[in-house]
């Protein structure tokens, strides 16, 4: 009985441990999954950035409020952002 005891509540590997353990394991595969997602989403990026004209353009003007020579370029602020 009291081998029993010390496997279910005692030692390092009680069954709460392992229940921990595991839901550990769960978020650690669920972030890694989300890593090589997002690890993806960036290589793919980076080859836009590196062969696509029209997406480094619509990046610079989007991001960088830049434009083509004699262009003009408005910035309208609202109200709340004086």
């Amino acid at each position: 009985m009291l081998i029993i005891l010390y496997f279910l509540f005692g030692g390092d590997y009680n069954i709460y441990n392992l229940w921990k353990y595991r839901q550990k394991e769960k978020k650690l595969r669920s972030e890694i999954q989300k890593s090589e997602k997002e690890k993806e989403q960036l290589t793919t990026e980076i080859g836009m950035l590196k062969n696509d004209s029209t997406y480094i353009e619509k990046i610079a003007r989007e991001e960088f409020k830049m434009g083509k020579p004699d262009e003009k370029i408005y910035i309208v602020k609202s109200r709340d952002e004086k």
